[in-house]
């Protein structure tokens, strides 16, 4: 569930591969008690694919035998990282728990208007996030994401950024169907292929959007 993507693969060779994965998991055993120590680890492993060096396949597998992790809890992890990183400097005096940034994470992705709009997001609401439970926390983010309205003061969220929220809520689904369904090796080798081609035909038209909407930014500004 490759959901929230990063920026392309850091170029090492195999054996600077197996140092930084060795790194990665001496910073996952030692933060149990820090998720944003877990989060940035994970986040590496999954960003430049250091789970090879490991002789996996995937991160999912990868997370599942090295650690026990479901396939949501891995990508939770390193996707609240992510959103920590994201809204750190909005949030300077509230310290938030790894489910909150969990929740958070839903309105998270690499795009930089999608990550504008949620630190946006955070701004507004700072002041309820402190002391917020987690399940209030859900609600806030569930309607923010199914509302045609931004958080922005007021403003219409983009179209690129609410298809990428809606993206994101079914992409989500995904992995629950998959384990309901309890497939085979090789079942389960043809739906992580049909996953992926997914997520890319997902990308592309996320992608032509923005790239409309910033054209159509850019000659808004020169008109003005």
């Amino acid at each position: 569930m490759e959901v929230n993507e990063q920026a392309s693969v850091t170029e090492m060779t195999p054996e600077e591969k197996q140092q930084r994965l060795s790194k990665c998991e001496q910073d996952i055993e030692s933060g149990s008690n820090s998720f944003l120590r877990t989060g940035r680890a994970l986040r590496d492993i999954q960003k430049d694919h250091l789970y090879e060096s490991a002789g996996y396949p995937t991160f999912e597998d990868y997370c599942e035998a090295r650690w026990q992790f479901s396939r949501i809890t891995g990508y939770s992890y390193a996707n609240a990282y992510n959103t920590y990183e994201t809204v750190k400097t909005v949030l300077t005096d509230t310290k938030l728990s790894f489910s909150h940034y969990a929740a958070l994470s839903r309105l998270y992705d690499k795009h930089e208007e999608t990550q504008k709009a949620l630190k946006e997001f955070v701004e507004k609401h700072k002041d309820e996030l402190k002391g917020i439970t987690v399940r209030d926390l859900g609600k806030m983010v569930k309607a923010a994401e199914e509302s045609e309205e931004g958080e922005s003061g007021g403003n219409t969220m983009s179209e690129a950024a609410r298809i990428t929220a809606r993206i994101k809520r079914e992409a989500k689904k995904l992995p629950e169907l998959i384990a309901e369904a309890n497939p085979d090796a090789n079942a389960k080798k043809k739906l992580a292929g049909a996953l992926k081609e997914l997520a890319k035909q997902y990308k592309a038209e996320a992608d032509k959007l923005l790239g409309k909407y910033k054209e159509k930014a850019a000659k808004e500004e020169a008109a003005a």
